[in-house]
């Protein structure tokens, strides 16, 4: 005869719980005191299923000892055993064979009752002298097919969670991985940059070089810096998701933040006829946080602004304060971004479409990395763009006092 673990395997091949019926082969295990209700419930069994087999135990101790040595495919338990309440009888049929079907008889026509005993495992709750054969037999079936598909799904959901589990392992086993390569070629290339970018700089001072040569020349720096913009980016993400990057804690006043890379933010826009305003508040804005990681966060969504605005436009960096948040805002009417590009606007190296389109520079790690940062500050970054109208970037962090 076929075990019931041989048949969940099949069933797992099989993609589903084969249908059961009256000439199933099916083993099960009647607890029962009362020599005419275990006559009856017996006979019963017998005219429903014939190629069933059926055990028999008079107490909870006999029960125990057949469950030992054989496997069940469905165990009927009267809740009123000499040996053992109702209680007893569930818990300790679901502790020994938890995946087996179990369904309880009793005398009583209890509704807390048959409550009780769904909740503690059963698959159905049968009173005695209510079924005849064909109702009793097509009750346990039910419950047989249902105590099935229950365990089924059950495996299937624990093989999904292992198989997830181990999903996710890979997937951080692969990105600390990629963080260890990116450092550590990172690392590499700041020597080698820094060296060209010192040559460049002397080459640069020549007076003997030819107009060509200085572009060629200038052109040798500038490269030089944006690799050693890049590299300086990818190690200070890789601190941050090492750990190795500690954030300060001390108290900021927002404004000065502003104003420490105001002269910085000027730079970048000389020459690029475009107004250039910052609206501060007369009073403290404080935030807990690290200050050169704050200049970080302004300088990136200014220097964003001025990139990506035409000559004629205007860049607004405003701090300001509500009730729980200090609040920064960086505002430009440059080309603006389109709105299905906005969800992955802070995913590490994407750029969007403007950017491609018109071949201007970057990376795309600057908004992640202001993403990343104000995270880290507890703090949320939000955006709104119209395209050709302009672009607003809104910083909360929580506010001091």
């Amino acid at each position: 005869m076929t075990s019931v673990a041989e048949r969940s395997a099949r069933d797992h091949r099989s993609g589903g719980v084969v249908a059961l019926d009256h000439d199933t082969r099916l083993r099960f295990l009647l607890i029962e005191d009362s020599p005419s209700d275990r006559e009856l419930v017996q006979t019963l069994l017998e005219d429903e299923f014939a190629n069933g087999d059926i055990d028999v135990a008079r107490d909870l101790g006999r029960a125990m000892a057949l469950i030992a040595v054989t496997e069940y495919d469905l165990i009927l338990a009267d809740l009123t055993l000499p040996d053992a309440d109702g209680g007893t009888v569930v818990r300790t049929m679901r502790e020994a064979c938890p995946q087996t079907a179990l369904m309880v008889l009793t005398g009583r026509n209890d509704g807390t009752l048959a409550l009780w005993a769904l909740a503690e495992g059963a698959q159905d709750y049968l009173v005695k002298g209510e079924h005849d054969g064909p109702r009793l037999a097509d009750a346990l079936l039910r419950g047989l097919q249902r105590s099935r598909a229950e365990k089924l799904t059950n495996e299937l959901l624990v093989a999904a969670l292992r198989q997830e589990r181990r999903s996710a392992e890979q997937l951080r086993e692969l990105n600390r991985a990629t963080d260890e390569f990116v450092a550590t070629v990172s690392h590499e290339l700041r020597t080698p940059l820094a060296s060209i970018s010192g040559y460049a700089e002397v080459l640069q001072d020549e007076e003997s070089l030819t107009e060509s040569q200085h572009a060629w020349v200038d052109a040798i720096a500038r490269n030089a810096g944006r690799l050693t913009s890049l590299t300086y980016d990818l190690l200070l993400l890789s601190g941050f998701n090492s750990g190795e990057v500690q954030m300060e804690d001390e108290e900021v006043d927002l404004r000065d933040v502003v104003t420490q890379v105001r002269d910085m933010v000027g730079t970048l826009a000389a020459g690029l006829r475009l107004d250039v305003s910052f609206d501060l508040p007369d009073t403290p804005v404080l935030v807990r946080g690290d200050t050169g990681q704050l200049e970080r966060v302004v300088l990136n969504l200014a220097g964003n602004a001025i990139k990506f605005s035409e000559a004629g436009g205007s860049v607004v960096c405003g701090v300001s304060e509500d009730d729980t948040h200090a609040v920064l805002e960086v505002t430009d009417t440059g080309m603006g971004i389109p709105e299905d590009e906005l969800e992955a606007l802070f995913t590490r190296f994407f750029r969007g479409s403007s950017a491609r389109r018109r071949a201007i520079q970057g990376t795309g790690l600057g908004l992640h990395i202001v993403a990343t940062i104000v995270d880290n500050h507890g703090g949320r970054v939000g955006v709104r763009s119209v395209v050709g109208e302009g672009t607003r970037f809104t910083v909360h962090l929580p506010r001091l006092g």
